[in-house]
């Protein structure tokens, strides 16, 4: 499946120092703090879920001044104008997975414009988005569940998410009417939450489906209502989001289990649960809200009958958790258990370690980032390395750089031995 996904800038100041990967998470050492500004503060100008202005400022200073970051920008610059010399036309019918390309597409481009500020890529977005706020409401709800799609409401959040981030990037570029951003956020975003939102909690039925309480179907859920909220600047939404019966909050005490492990007990859901969720809490965090140090107790009250038993205590809880799991799973080649649809690994650096090393500075993030670059030498060549806020959604090394260029890992020998190279920050 093709996901998108957001994150801030990652300022990496360490050098090749490895964290203990044998002890157990030092519960102790993680976030104290029980309570958390829980209220959005939305800012009066778009874009702020995946990008924001100050953002988009940054990166074209970064680009004058690097020739890397420059090379970069123009790569973005040139996939979007492939993509906008080729009209959407007739969007596909009901249930067709092209939904997530157009998608990802319309996003893609929506971040080259928040990065160049080239018209023609909001003009592209802008006429997407309309085609599908002229279609949406035509299409039969099915099962309560999806619209875009026939599959399942997983695969509507998946759809979602690109489409409010990608509305975002372009609702204050100067190419929408009034009229027009009033009818998508009418009858396209804030008619998607349909889908996945639950306000009858005793009989609406899809709540004796576990998908819409403690799989990584609800982290999907949860994301999309909550990034379609901050785009509307909606903050019911928001608060339904984190805090109703089977929202955010219920997620860290009862779903992300004691060791760190998401409740389906397999490291590619638990992976496929962050994608879900940065998107959403680096977006709240841009709005004032910080998900990541949220700490909550333990809930052990619920639905422990509806899957492996294995909290034994009430110690507190963070988002945290997520990150340090892995480092606990692994052999000593750090591979794990092909269990739930789930590779064997071995464990390697990616975006979401990256965003996680950003918001903790764990020294064990540091060590997995430094010895494995999660960018293939293909993309290193093509001037994807350390660029600016993200690229493709996926990596990002803002000042991860060694006298002005960016960063490069490579393993030479054939055992793979780390070659000892420091990293420093300007």
């Amino acid at each position: 499946m093709t996901m998108s996904t957001l994150h801030r800038w990652l300022a990496l100041s360490v050098a090749l120092a490895a964290g203990p990967l044998g002890a157990a998470p030092d519960r102790q050492a993680a976030d104290k703090e029980d309570t958390a500004n829980m209220t959005a503060q939305f800012p009066a100008q778009h874009p702020y879920l995946a990008l924001t202005p100050a953002d988009s400022a940054r990166a074209k200073e970064r680009a004058a001044q690097f020739p890397w970051a420059k090379k970069a920008l123009e790569k973005v610059a040139d996939d979007a104008r492939g993509a906008v010399a080729k009209p959407l036309g007739k969007l596909p019918e009901k249930g067709d997975t092209e939904h997530w390309s157009i998608a990802n597409r319309l996003q893609s481009v929506a971040l080259a414009y928040g990065l160049t500020g080239e018209t023609q890529h909001a003009e592209w977005v802008r006429d997407g988005l309309l085609a599908y706020a002229d279609v949406y409401p035509t299409m039969s709800l099915t099962n309560g569940r999806c619209k875009v799609f026939t599959q399942s409401s997983l695969y509507e959040a998946m759809w979602v998410e690109p489409i409010a981030q990608a509305y975002d990037l372009v609702a204050d570029s100067g190419v929408l009417t009034d009229e027009q951003k009033a009818h998508i956020e009418a009858d396209l975003l804030r008619p998607t939450v349909a889908c996945f939102k639950i306000d009858d909690f005793e009989n609406d039925p899809r709540i004796r489906d576990l998908h819409y309480r403690c799989y990584n179907f609800q982290a999907w859920h949860l994301g999309a209502v909550g990034l379609v909220g901050l785009a509307l600047r909606d903050p019911e939404l928001v608060d339904y989001a984190v805090n109703s019966p089977y929202g955010f909050r219920h997620l860290v005490a009862h779903d992300i289990r004691e060791d760190g492990l998401f409740w389906e007990r397999s490291v590619g859901y638990h992976h496929f649960v962050l994608n879900a969720l940065l998107p959403f809490t680096e977006a709240m965090l841009h709005c004032g809200v910080d998900l990541y140090h949220f700490t909550v107790p333990n809930d052990r009250a619920k639905d422990e009958d509806c899957h492996c038993v294995t909290d034994v205590t009430d110690q507190p809880k963070s988002l945290r958790l997520m990150f340090e799991a892995p480092f606990y799973l692994g052999f000593p080649d750090l591979s794990y258990l092909a269990l739930g649809d789930s590779d064997r690994g071995p464990l390697h650096a990616t975006w979401m370690d990256l965003i996680g090393y950003d918001r903790y500075r764990d020294p064990k993030l540091a060590w997995l980032l430094q010895r494995d670059v999660p960018l293939s030498a293909e993309e290193t060549r093509s001037g994807r390395v350390g660029f600016l806020h993200y690229y493709r959604y996926r990596y990002r090394y803002d000042q991860v750089r060694l006298n002005g260029q960016p960063v490069k890992w490579e393993r030479r020998d054939p055992t793979f031995e780390l070659q000892g190279d420091a990293i420093t920050v300007e």
